[in-house]
């Protein structure tokens, strides 16, 4: 299954993408093999539009056992977006591997393990933790990794359930809000962002999401694979 990255980019990042993609054999040798469960893709490549959902994303939420709906899925389309917003912002100022430590440690949702970010329980959020590095892999190339919880915000109450498509088929009976967690890892070249992977996101390797975080967006919150999410 294609995992959460988007086809629909706008133009500064097509542009940049078509011009500045690497070779696959220079792209499969900046970061150190991972788990089958990672994914090794351009990070300038993000998520689907909000209002647009593909026949793969169609299948996933037509099959989904926990009850949410397109409303709930596009919710955390949009909000799993801003940790790559945060790398292309970054990227566009052409941070090195410190600076953008120092970016992920600035963020407002930042946790240091201790003292909790101050959030809207009922807001989307996008959680930055467990920063590590610039780390150098066995290639040589320096890698800023992190790990992301990303919570959906709280549906909008009393609306319809919506399947794929836009129709509505009734009362909504799903979680309020969902939730999901993975690791991100950003590698460098010449000081230079060169390429994002995800991992941690399925089988054996997947990430426990931190309770401390879970609790503040709250116990009704539900818990999703972040495959879930990919279109």
């Amino acid at each position: 299954m294609p995992r959460s990255l988007s086809d629909a980019v706008d133009d500064r990042r097509s542009r940049r993408s078509s011009a500045l993609s690497p070779a696959p054999a220079r792209t499969a040798a900046l970061i150190a093999p991972q788990p089958d469960t990672g994914l090794m893709t351009q990070h300038r490549l993000r998520r689907i539009t909000a209002g647009s959902i593909t026949a793969m994303a169609v299948l996933v939420i037509a099959g989904c056992s926990s009850g949410y709906d397109s409303v709930l899925w596009r919710q955390m389309d949009r909000q799993e977006a801003e940790a790559y917003q945060l790398i292309d912002e970054s990227e566009s100022l052409a941070v090195s591997p410190a600076g953008f430590v120092a970016d992920l440690r600035s963020s407002p949702t930042y946790w240091d393990g201790h003292t909790l970010p101050q959030v809207d329980p009922e807001e989307p959020a996008t959680f930055y933790y467990d920063v590590r590095g610039p780390d150098v892999n066995q290639l040589g190339a320096p890698v800023v990794s992190f790990d992301v919880l990303v919570h959906s915000g709280a549906r909008p109450p009393g609306a319809p359930r919506e399947e794929p498509g836009g129709e509505s088929s009734g009362p909504y009976a799903g979680p309020p809000s969902v939730y999901t967690c993975y690791t991100l890892a950003v590698a460098f070249t010449a000081e230079r962002m060169w390429q994002t992977r995800r991992s941690n996101d399925g089988g054996e390797e997947l990430l426990s999401c931190p309770p401390e975080l879970v609790e503040v967006i709250g116990e009704r919150a539900r818990y999703e694979l972040p495959t879930d999410f990919d279109g």
